[in-house]
């Protein structure tokens, strides 16, 4: 749908919610003709009017009609899958480090994560 077939269609709608709109506005005020508050019909029918417009964005397709044609390159590589080789030396996994008995790690109450706290040396023996 191009955008001159999107706006015509849009503005027919508004038009119609903007009637509907008033439409209702006069039958809740309907002690007369001249007793009517026409500018809180008006501006009720000219908010209905532009909601309309703006739920009606989402059927805006500004995408090309056509799809665009992509060329097919055919495949003229070998028709086996290439060999792979392994590495000369198996991979391995190096050792962690051991633990430092001067770290301690405690898990803090306000959080999943764990926190590193360092204990303090121990206080010499009293004489």
């Amino acid at each position: 749908m191009d955008l001159k077939t999107w706006a015509a269609d849009v503005a027919v709608r508004a038009i119609k919610t903007a009637a509907q709109t008033a439409v209702a506005a006069l039958g809740v005020n309907a002690s007369g003709l001249l007793a009517v508050n026409w500018v809180a019909v008006g501006s009720l029918a000219g908010l209905a009017a532009v909601t309309c417009i703006l739920q009606n964005l989402t059927t805006l397709n500004l995408t090309p009609a056509a799809p665009v044609a992509v060329p097919v390159v055919p495949y003229t590589g070998p028709s086996a899958p290439m060999a792979v080789t392994p590495p000369a030396q198996p991979l391995t996994i190096p050792e962690p480090p051991a633990a430092d008995p001067a770290v301690r790690v405690s898990p803090t109450a306000n959080d999943v994560y764990t926190q590193a706290t360092t204990v303090p040396p121990a206080a010499p023996p009293a004489v």
